[in-house]
C-alpha cells in the first residue's frame, strides 16, 4: 500500500522510487547517496532492504525485525520506527524486538547494540467493573417490531433476539415460544387466534413460521437459505405473503431469489408474485395484495393480484 517517493524542491516533479507489493516504508538514504534503506513485509517477515539508486537493484538485507504496522490505523510515516545508517555507510542502526541492532549491509550480520536506558514511568491502577455474564434480570431498552392483537388486548414484540408477549396495558411479558433460535417480525391473522412469524438460525437461514396465538403448536410453513421477512396472513387464514430480501455479505441467501412470495398456510411451495416488496398486506377481501417500494429514489404504493398482476 504505501512506497517512497522523491520529490524535487526546485519544479516540484515526484516520482516513485519504491514500492509493489508488500510496501516500502521508512525510507533512509546512504551518506554517499548512492544507496536507500527501507523496510518492507514479505510474507509473514518484515525485511530490511537496501536499494541502489542508480540500477534499481533492490536487496533483502535482514530478515529478522519486528513486523511493521501497516495493517493498523497509525499516522503516515510511523507504520515502523525510524532507524540510519551509521557515517561509513557500511552498516544500519535499527530497532527489532525491543532491540538495538548493528546490521552489515554487504552481508546482513547483525550485532546487538548494548543501552542501558533510566527512565521513571507513572503505573497506574487499572479500573475495574463488576460486569455479570448471565444476570437474572436485566433491563431491556429497546423493543421493535411491535405486532397488537386485533382485539388490542395483547401485544408481541421483539427483544434480546426472541419474541415475547404482553397483556396491554400492565402485563409481565413472557416469552411468545421456548424455541432457541432467533425469532423476528411477527403479525396476527385477522381472527387474533394465530400468530405468523420468522425463525432465523445463522446456519441454515430463516423459516417462516405459524403458531397459535399463545405461541402453541408453531409449525414450520416453509424456509429459504434466504432472509424471510415480513410476513401477513391472509384475511380468511389460507394463505401467507412474505418478502425474502435480496442476498448480501453480512446474512447471506446468494441462492435463494429474492422477491414478493405467497405460500398456502398449510405449507407447500412458495410462488415468486413479484419483485421484493417493503410491509406486503392483503386487501380486506383477500384478493389483492397492497405494498411500498423503492423506485428511483421514490417510495410507491402499489398492489398486485394473488398471481402477481
Amino acid at each position: 500500500n504505501y512506497a517512497v517517493m522523491r520529490r524535487s524542491l526546485a519544479s516540484g516533479e515526484t516520482e516513485q522510487v519504491v514500492g509493489g507489493f508488500g510496501g516500502a516504508l521508512s525510507p533512509q538514504v546512504s551518506p554517499d547517496s548512492k544507496k536507500l534503506a527501507f523496510v518492507r513485509r514479505v510474507k509473514d517477515k518484515t525485511v530490511l532492504f537496501v536499494s541502489d539508486l542508480k540500477s534499481g537493484q533492490q536487496t533483502p538485507v535482514y530478515a529478522d525485525l519486528a513486523r511493521d504496522q501497516q495493517a493498523d490505523f497509525y499516522q503516515q510515516g510511523v507504520y515502523y520506527p525510524a532507524f540510519d545508517w551509521f557515517p561509513d555507510g557500511k552498516s544500519i542502526a535499527i530497532w527489532g524486538k525491543g532491540k538495538l541492532y548493528r546490521v552489515n549491509v554487504a552481508n546482513g550480520e547483525a550485532s546487538e547494540i548494548p543501552f542501558q536506558v533510566n527512565s521513571k514511568h507513572r503505573i497506574t491502577s487499572t479500573p475495574r467493573f463488576a460486569d455479570p455474564l448471565a444476570p437474572a434480570e436485566m433491563e431491556v431498552l429497546t423493543a421493535r417490531q411491535l405486532a397488537l392483537s386485533p382485539d388490542g388486548d395483547e401485544l408481541v414484540f421483539h427483544a434480546l433476539g426472541h419474541l415475547w408477549k404482553k397483556t396491554l396495558p400492565n402485563g409481565q411479558p413472557t416469552r411468545l415460544t421456548n424455541a432457541a433460535a432467533f425469532e423476528f417480525e411477527a403479525s396476527y391473522s385477522s381472527s387474533g387466534k394465530n400468530i405468523v412469524y420468522i425463525e432465523w438460525d445463522d446456519e441454515g437461514g430463516s423459516s417462516l413460521m405459524l403458531a397459535d396465538s399463545r405461541g402453541q403448536k408453531p409449525k414450520t410453513i416453509t424456509s429459504s437459505t434466504g432472509v424471510i421477512r415480513q410476513p401477513a396472513l391472509s384475511p380468511d387464514g389460507k394463505t401467507l405473503v412474505f418478502v425474502i430480501d435480496e442476498p448480501n455479505k453480512y446474512m447471506g441467501g446468494y441462492r435463494s431469489k429474492s422477491g414478493l412470495y405467497v405460500v398456502s398456510s398449510s405449507g407447500g411451495t412458495p410462488r415468486l408474485i413479484g419483485a421484493r416488496a417493503i410491509a406486503p398486506m392483503y386487501s380486506a377481501d383477500g384478493k389483492r395484495i397492497y405494498f411500498s417500494r423503492e423506485e428511483g429514489g421514490n417510495t410507491t404504493l402499489a398492489s398486485v393480484n394473488l398471481d402477481g398482476y
